[in-house]
């Protein structure tokens, strides 16, 4: 079996020396006695990984790990998992060691940060279990210095192209809408969006969360009625890296009429203004804030949601870009559905109960708050939601 020396701040075991890769695999302590001292000089050249056996018997590969723990058997998260596994006899080079955690009972605490030395993931840096290490070399105990000359993976990452968000079309607050060109994010995994406004509020977006397609781009639209002019900020977090890319809009005033003089005394007639892009008409519909409970109480403060509520959320907790007084006039521009709205508690209804997932993103007259207004205190139009578009 093999023995575990630490002398003068550095650790080895017992081997016989090798110094390339066709050197022939050790003796053994019991074969050779002196073995273990010869390993205690030995402070150069290359060592190898050997396979190892689990509690059901099953022969593992060794495996190059991210840190020096081995969840248990059942466990499943990503916590130290191996970058690879190697093949037994794999030649490496040891660079230094530390005492962090046996990896199963009467097992050794010692573990070795090493650089694989041939094949596929030759210069790749990882930890692997003292027991799996042979023809061991003195080492000294790992520091961030050793760790920083020698980065963890692998040394030599392909690059990772910057994201890409184009923001594409032209529009106005009377119609249009607006698209996107992407590139670059990760394939399959989900990503996130959010807007402000021009004076930086945050924009009550209906959908803030989506999947990557395969060709790593995303979905992005923008359809601008109703929405002041300025310029808007959009960011897209790629969830599969963390990395965020932003971009910035306009949404512009709509042309004037122009008048055209008309010879029958001077009387001039504006020019129609052409219809939007999507050839829809654009409505907005003006409603009352109807905040009160099935009671008649507690009418006041009525919220304008910073995003659309989920099912199950909390009323209190909710973000919201500002609250209104009952009795407000507000402007709606388009409805989204959401998570269930009460005027009433769960254990008493009361003489006048009202319910609805609908929501409708308004802004106040003159433009100067917005958000999603729960249809429950609003106009209370669930069914025929005002007669406007989806946002």
């Amino acid at each position: 079996m093999s023995m575990v020396i630490v002398v003068s701040g550095v650790f080895a075991a017992g081997a016989a020396a090798v110094g390339v890769l066709a050197a022939k695999k050790p003796e053994t302590v019991e074969q050779n006695p002196a073995a273990v001292v010869a390993a205690v000089q030995r402070t150069s050249g290359l060592s190898y990984v050997v396979s190892d056996t689990n509690e059901r018997g099953q022969v593992l590969n060794p495996a190059l790990r991210s840190c020096g723990y081995v969840l248990p058997e059942g466990v499943a998260n990503n916590q130290c998992a191996p970058f690879h596994r190697m093949d037994h006899g794999t030649h490496v080079q040891m660079r230094c060691w530390d005492d962090i955690a046996a990896p199963e009972k009467d097992k050794s605490h010692k573990w070795f940060y090493v650089t694989e030395a041939e094949g596929l993931y030759k210069d790749w840096n990882g930890w692997v279990h003292s027991d799996l290490v042979k023809d061991q070399i003195e080492v000294p105990r790992c520091s961030n210095q050793i760790l920083d000359q020698y980065p963890l993976g692998d040394p030599h990452p392909t690059p990772v192209p910057d994201l890409k968000l184009t923001i594409t079309g032209s529009c106005t607050t009377a119609g249009g809408s607006l698209g996107a060109t992407s590139a670059n994010f990760t394939p399959g995994r989900p990503y996130g969006v959010s807007a402000t406004y021009p004076d930086g509020q945050l924009y009550p977006l209906a959908k803030t969360e989506g999947t990557v397609s395969a060709a790593g781009e995303i979905s992005w639209s923008w359809p601008c009625a109703g929405d002041p002019a300025g310029t808007y900020t959009t960011e897209v977090v790629d969830y599969g890296t963390g990395r965020t890319v932003r971009a910035s809009f306009a949404i512009a005033e709509p042309k004037k009429p122009v008048t055209s003089s008309r010879p029958n005394g001077g009387i001039s007639t504006p020019t129609p203004t052409p219809p939007s892009p999507t050839g829809n008409p654009i409505r907005e519909v003006s409603g009352t804030v109807h905040g009160c409970n099935t009671y008649g109480q507690n009418c006041d403060n009525d919220p304008l949601y910073a995003q659309v509520p989920p099912e199950g959320y909390d009323w209190k907790t909710w973000a919201k870009n500002a609250t209104v007084p009952n009795g407000s006039k507000l402007v709606a521009h388009c409805w989204a559905q959401g998570g269930l709205t009460t005027n009433y508690a769960l254990a008493d209804r009361g003489p006048d109960p009202y319910d609805s997932d609908i929501y409708y993103n308004v802004s106040t007259p003159d433009g100067s708050r917005h958000g999603f207004m729960p249809d429950t205190y609003f106009v209370r139009d669930k069914a025929g939601r005002l007669g406007l578009p989806s946002c």
